[in-house]
């Protein structure tokens, strides 16, 4: 079976929040644990895996939905952002 680069990518960063969740850190978030509380923490990781998601399928669009998902993606970033979150 044949994966791509992106599929690889995403296997990865699903496997790293899985571990980092389990041992009890959210994964890349960029702040203490302790100062959210853990629906906000939760709703921020959902927030970021939703980023890595549209990001891939952003590297495999072209035309005008190429244009229209940047556009969301910087929004979303910028909402991560704010709630003390670090997206790249």
């Amino acid at each position: 079976m044949k994966i791509t680069k992106n599929q690889l990518r995403r296997i990865i960063r699903e496997e790293k929040a899985r571990l980092l969740k389990e041992a009890g850190t959210p994964a890349d978030a960029g702040f203490e644990a302790a100062r959210m509380d853990d629906k906000t923490a939760s709703a921020l990781q959902m927030l970021q895996t939703l980023n890595m998601n549209l990001q891939d399928i952003h590297a495999n669009t072209r035309g005008d939905m190429y244009d229209a998902l940047n556009e969301q993606i910087e929004l979303l970033i910028d909402a991560i952002r704010a709630l003390g979150g670090n997206a790249s």
